[in-house]
């Protein structure tokens, strides 16, 4: 027999502390990871679970006939004194104008459609760090495609302004995860390089896990991990530009920036992971800019065990960024907009009463009294809420939705942030559950949309601000590879990119 404890919620709606399962009659559900990288499969798969805006409109209407039609329901609603509407909820909606990004030489590219791939290709970086010293270890068999790589990966960095050294080149005998430990450990105790590029044949996590370990915690230093068959194939010059990017990020660079309307904001973002070895252990991570322009970051990221430690690292999190915020720019910022991520409905309240209160205290300490402005905003985008533009399309990137379908005990919005190719796009819903900065609900959602367009991982918005992305990263990083806080010395790089 298999045996399971029941979740805490099951046990309260009435259930047995035990669940008991006859194996023969169990299979195992969700997808594996072999199934995942199979291109094919997902493809398929995609068919079914990515439908367009005008059949899903087309399945609800339907599904609305069927209940209109039950005898049972028809009562059930009558017992209420309530009526099924024949339509869906029309609601009103506005479009935010289209973001503007600013790359080097001042140059400025329009991104319509919340992708700026294209013309990305022909611009400069807006700050770019050169990489002098380096080191690049991969498997001796793969000589020729390094080689190929090396050469596409200078020509792309000449032409977006990112001058690269040669680097110092160690080739493996076989690929195993203690290999690529014990040479990273010989390479990173004679030298400190500003960055380590490790080319890998698969997508094996204990190998990962081990190049993480190593240049994260025990010999901390910026490393890129990159998979073999992408050093040569036919997007090769496409994956040598988006590495270079993500190499000069590591190095505290940025491809490009957003103007900003409001001066002296800092940004932050939190998400919170499960520890995936062991259970009751969780993380706190946190992601903050600490410049005018939102493109240098500090990060931080602590274990907890329960709430209360949960509050108090958040606290501590918060009042680190603010300080390094004040060691970059000689002073305190004028606004903190704090993106919470991971929180449930039922959560809230005790968010509120915990965290936000006890964070004004600490805040209070720092500003000397009360003179600090700060929003704090719940992030929810597994939400069951959909949006359609004319019944069949996908609305347009940069909608709000502040009425009407939003709670009337709530200071909330949705927004449509991502354009996407299949499917229906997923509107993100933002709670605004405390907020003294005086600011106008039109800026507090325009700030927010002009984060999504600040993720360097893509030349593409992002569902969710960046701040508050890049901690996603950091959260998984940790909580799946690493089990433990990443060394202090790359906190103020983003080396979870």
């Amino acid at each position: 027999m298999l045996v399971t404890r029941t979740k805490p919620k099951a046990r309260n709606a009435g259930q047995g502390n035990f669940v008991y399962l006859v194996p023969e009659l169990c299979r195992a559900t969700g997808l594996t990871d072999n199934m995942r990288e199979n291109f094919h499969l997902m493809r398929a798969l995609a068919t079914h679970t990515r439908v367009s805006p005008a059949a899903r409109v087309e399945k609800l209407m339907r599904f609305n006939d069927r209940l209109r039609q039950e005898t049972k329901v028809i009562d059930e609603l009558k017992d209420w004194n309530m009526k099924l509407d024949r339509s869906l909820v029309e609601v009103p909606a506005r479009i935010l104008s289209s973001e503007k990004l600013v790359f080097g030489n001042n140059s400025k590219i329009s991104c319509y459609e919340g992708d700026w791939t294209r013309p990305m290709q022909k611009a400069r970086l807006f700050q770019s760090n050169h990489l002098r010293n380096w080191v690049l270890i991969g498997n001796q068999r793969d000589t020729h495609s390094i080689r190929t790589f090396l050469g596409n990966l200078n020509r792309v960095s000449y032409g977006i302004s990112f001058q690269i050294a040669e680097p110092q080149v160690h080739y493996l005998r076989d690929d195993k995860s203690s290999v690529y430990a014990e040479t990273l450990e010989y390479v990173l105790s004679k030298n400190t390089p500003d960055l380590v590029l490790c080319i890998v044949s698969n997508n094996r996590s204990d190998r990962y896990a081990a190049i993480k370990k190593k240049c994260c915690v025990d010999r901390p230093v910026p490393s890129q991990v990159i998979l073999q068959k992408n050093l040569d194939g036919r997007n090769a010059m496409t994956i040598a530009t988006k590495v270079a990017i993500q190499m000069n990020c590591k190095l505290g660079g940025a491809p490009w920036h957003i103007e900003c309307p409001l001066k002296g904001l800092m940004a932050i973002g939190f998400d919170i992971c499960h520890d995936s070895n062991t259970k009751g252990r969780d993380f706190l991570a946190m992601v903050a800019t600490v410049d005018q322009t939102l493109t240098r970051y500090f990060s931080s990221i602590t274990l907890y065990h329960n709430s209360e430690e949960l509050v108090e690292q958040l606290c501590i999190s918060v009042c680190k960024a603010v300080q390094a915020y004040r060691a970059q720019n000689r002073a305190l910022p004028m606004y903190l907009v704090i993106y919470r991520d991971g929180v449930s409905d039922g959560q809230i309240p005790h968010v509120y009463e915990n965290e936000v209160e006890s964070l004004k205290k600490k805040l209070e300490e720092l500003y000397y009294g009360p003179n600090f402005k700060m929003v704090f905003i719940i992030v929810s985008k597994r939400i069951n809420i959909r949006l359609f533009r004319n019944k069949t399309q996908n609305p347009t990137i940069g909608t709000i939705v502040d009425d009407v379908i939003t709670s009337p005990f709530k200071y909330d919005f949705f927004l449509v942030s991502q354009s996407v190719r299949q499917g229906t796009v997923s509107p993100t819903s933002y709670n605004i559950i405390s907020d003294n900065t005086g600011l106008e609900a039109d800026m507090i959602q325009t700030v927010t949309y002009k984060l999504t367009h600040m993720y360097y991982n893509c030349s593409s918005t992002v569902r969710v601000p960046a701040p508050c992305h890049y901690a996603q990263k950091l959260s998984f990083l940790v909580g799946r590879f690493l089990h433990r806080p990443p060394n202090t010395q790359l906190e103020n790089k983003l080396y979870f990119l």
